[in-house]
């Protein structure tokens, strides 16, 4: 270990540079050292976990997700999607929206690899109040037959009333269906539960 160091703080041979520090004549904040031991003060990163009775108050009340998909060569495509969540399985509509290809790229794209991620977040100027929730699954194309076609219809509407316009809401629609599981949790205070507590709370508040 190196025993003389030099800074206007002087030279001092007598006295190993850590001993000066861990007396607080030389304040570790102040200077670095080869020496010195590395001190981290940021806190850790806030991946954390939900419990899953405000997961799905969110998914029921969160009006758009960004599903992300590959193909199969690998290129990534992503997208806004409206969804309603039914047991096990997420629904998102393949609706009349105007649309800008056919068959939909997120369709040709789970053909060759099913694997995909949707993600759920919120943006405020306030920092403190920043979360997102990742949910990756498995999807596929789904026709319901006439009785599941009426429970997801009825789902739809609760959550979208845009869809009393059968224009946007066919009776022979068809759904992307994901099978998800809760992959990561995210907030910059460290717990979400609380920021996506007051997030669902004004977005109630406003509908």
């Amino acid at each position: 270990m190196e025993l003389v160091s030099e800074s206007f703080f002087g030279t001092h041979p007598e006295q190993p540079f850590l001993e000066r520090v861990n007396s607080g004549e030389i304040p570790k904040g102040f200077i670095t050292h080869p020496y010195l031991p590395k001190t981290n003060t940021r806190r850790k990163p806030g991946l954390v976990k939900i419990d899953d009775p405000l997961l799905r108050r969110l998914m029921n009340s969160w009006p758009v997700a960004r599903l992300a998909t590959v193909s199969g060569s690998g290129a990534p495509h992503a997208v806004p999607i409206v969804f309603i969540v039914e047991g096990a399985h997420l629904y998102s509509p393949i609706d009349g929206k105007l649309k800008r290809g056919t068959p939909l790229k997120r369709l040709r794209n789970i053909e060759e690899n099913s694997t995909v991620t949707v993600l759920l977040d919120d943006y405020h100027p306030n920092w403190q109040r920043l979360w997102w929730v990742r949910l990756d699954g498995e999807a596929e194309l789904f026709v319901p037959d006439v009785a599941k076609a009426r429970v997801l219809e009825k789902l739809l509407l609760g959550k979208y009333p845009q869809y009393q316009d059968r224009t946007l809401l066919p009776r022979d629609v068809h759904y992307l269906r994901i099978t998800w599981r809760l992959k990561a949790v995210w907030a910059q205070s460290g717990d979400p539960s609380p920021v996506i507590e007051q997030a669902i709370g004004e977005l109630t508040d406003t509908n």
